[in-house]
């Protein structure tokens, strides 16, 4: 009788089990957070075993070993330039299996990187690598937008001299804290210019792991990486699968944006 003169708007409409069903069970989102940095979970793919495809791009690949070894090479030099944590290192390259390299050594030097599409105009690409204050830049030879500025190191991958190609190729030792930033990456600048955004190593790493619980990523997938570096989903298309063993079909920026050529891969590697 008394429940019958309860006003409406304190009536459960939920019972015990369904409101510890929402409330809780499915609340229950704890998951334990990352213990060593993403680059780590990379370098040990390595060994399993080095030969297996890693990168495909425009007829070209690499090898697990292949990309380990060339970035190894590139982060000894880039340490002797003065890249370590908190030091900010800009990628300005064309879409090849150059940029993995570089961003798996600027990593492995203990650095990190800023994303420069060369499809941005030049002022833009300026304006982010002074704004964020990169201490070297990393670029190809030839990119129609270069970038110009002055006190900065330029490391070009595709040119005649490439001081790194005699170094120790073997492993680094990774001094890398999941509290040291991973990357800087700018936003749209639709509301003025564009502003750096500062993500850890931590963050990066969760990330990861959370997309490799759900959806799902394994060594036996092959991913289409389609994303430009400047739009940070992109680290999920270029990091994840190297941290699962996976292969990358790495899409040029032509190929990104024409749809018939991206039904070819899609098809022959689903």
């Amino acid at each position: 009788k008394d429940r019958l003169l309860e006003p409406v708007g304190q009536l459960g409409l939920l019972d015990d089990s369904e409101r510890h069903e929402l409330l809780t069970r499915w609340n229950d989102t704890r998951r334990p957070t990352p213990d060593r940095p993403s680059v780590a979970r990379i370098e040990a793919q390595v060994a399993r075993p080095p030969d297996r495809q890693a990168v495909r791009s425009s007829g070209s690949s690499i090898t697990y070993g292949q990309l380990n070894r060339r970035a190894n090479q590139l982060a000894r030099y880039l340490r002797s330039q003065g890249v370590a944590a908190e030091r900010l290192v800009g990628i300005h390259l064309d879409r090849s299996p150059d940029i993995l390299v570089a961003m798996l050594a600027i990593h492995k030097a203990g650095g990190a990187f800023v994303p420069l599409d060369p499809m941005f105009p030049p002022e833009r690409l300026t304006t982010i690598a002074r704004d964020t204050g990169v201490h070297v830049l990393i670029t190809h030879a030839g990119l129609a937008n270069p970038i110009r500025l002055e006190g900065v190191e330029v490391v070009v991958l595709d040119g005649s001299e490439r001081p790194w190609g005699k170094l120790d190729d073997s492993d680094l030792a990774i001094d890398v804290a999941l509290s040291d930033l991973a990357y800087v990456i700018s936003t749209s600048g639709s509301t003025g210019k564009p502003k750096g955004v500062e993500v850890t190593q931590l963050s990066l790493a969760n990330q990861l792991d959370a997309m490799e619980r759900q959806p799902g990523l394994t060594a036996d997938d092959v991913l289409l990486a389609v994303t430009t570096m400047s739009f940070d989903p992109s680290l999920r298309e270029l990091f994840l699968p190297l941290m699962v063993g996976a292969t990358i079909v790495l899409a040029d920026a032509q190929e990104a944006v024409d749809a018939v050529w991206l039904r070819e891969p899609l098809a022959t590697d689903q």
